[in-house]
């Protein structure tokens, strides 16, 4: 009888070993999941801050267009950086325009005749948008 309690004793700490390691096995999966989920969730939201920004820097580069267009209209130099139609293109960040959460950079070239080219450019975070204007008098 004695080696009969000991072959069911030692069937019971064989039975309970497989379970504490399946517990282990099944809580190591559940933590695999969440930190997969967790990172999944972070990309999403690296994206939408990208995407966000990108929206904000095309936004910039069509106020700074407008600004320019206007300085060129009035015959002002109302940003202060020294030049008509050029919005912060003089290195001064103390005169450029005030934008949440964004910057632009305008430069003026004029080609043949009466034609002048606004380049815009749109900075928010890590993304830059450009946009190019041609105006003609005619």
């Amino acid at each position: 009888m004695r080696h009969e309690n000991q072959h069911d004793l030692h069937n019971t700490r064989r039975s309970r070993g497989a379970v504490i390691a399946a517990v282990v096995v099944l809580l190591l999966a559940a933590n695999i999941a969440i930190i997969g989920f967790a990172l999944t969730v972070t990309s999403d939201q690296s994206i939408a801050v990208d995407r966000l920004d990108t929206v904000r820097a095309f936004y910039a580069a069509e106020a700074g267009v407008s600004m320019a267009v206007r300085e060129l209209m009035l015959s002002e130099d109302e940003d202060g950086d020294g030049s008509i139609g050029s919005i912060s293109d003089d290195g001064n960040p103390d005169n450029n325009p005030t934008l949440p959460q964004a910057s632009v950079v305008v430069t003026v070239s004029t080609g043949g005749g009466s034609d002048v080219t606004l380049t815009s450019t749109g900075s928010a975070g890590q993304s830059r948008r450009s946009l190019e204007a041609l105006l003609s008098s005619s």
